[in-house]
């Protein structure tokens, strides 16, 4: 009973955490398309270069606190993520622990890979980083996928992931190509809900039986 309400928590704050660092990516890009258009509508209206000039900086301002607010609102999600994946580790059955602590390992790199990519010279090894990442990351979510040890329910979340990440592979590449990069961008956003629906799936399994 003990172990099932761990996993219940743990799985849930998984969850919980994927869709913090997942939506507010989303939700600063919203707020800063919706801040601009406010801003050129104060500005239209406005009567002297003073006002417009007011208007921008104000815009800037609000766009600014956006950008800090999300950005501290994804860290806060990585790092309930990092804890309570760790976590899960010691709840799985001994066949699982190394595929769950690869998905740990490989988001890790990807962090790691963020913050190279904005470094000049070396945003290249950011690159390779975050290839080695997904393979990892791929690997890891076939691993569970295909588990007998692993719950049901968490290995058709599992399915998800790892088709998720292929369709956004395939949608980045379509995505460069001129008249079908629309496609692309359908792809990814199918993919992005299959990995909200896919840790949704984890959240709602059952511990497994050890």
């Amino acid at each position: 009973m003990e172990k099932a309400l761990q996993w219940k928590e743990t799985t849930s704050w998984i969850f919980k955490s994927v869709l913090l660092f997942s939506l507010s990516n989303v939700l600063a890009a919203v707020l800063k398309i919706v801040a601009v258009l406010m801003t050129l509508g104060k500005a239209a209206s406005s009567n002297s270069i003073t006002d417009v000039a007011e208007s921008a900086k104000s815009g800037l301002d609000t766009i600014d606190t956006i950008e800090t607010i999300c950005t501290i609102a994804v860290l806060a999600g990585y790092v309930l993520f990092f804890i309570y994946i760790g976590k899960l580790r010691t709840l799985v059955h001994n066949n699982d622990e190394n595929a769950v602590a690869k998905i740990r390992t490989a988001f890790i790199l990807n962090m790691v890979a963020a913050v190279l990519s904005f470094l000049p010279l070396i945003s290249i090894i950011g690159l390779i980083v975050n290839v080695v990442a997904w393979f990892i990351l791929l690997g890891a979510y076939a691993r569970l996928r295909d588990s007998q040890t692993f719950p049901e329910m968490a290995r058709r979340g599992m399915r998800k992931l790892h088709t998720a990440m292929i369709l956004t592979l395939i949608g980045g590449i379509i995505g460069i190509i001129p008249l079908i990069g629309f496609i692309g961008s359908i792809l990814t956003f199918i993919a992005f809900i299959m990995t909200i629906t896919g840790w949704k799936k984890l959240s709602d399994s059952e511990a497994p039986v050890c």
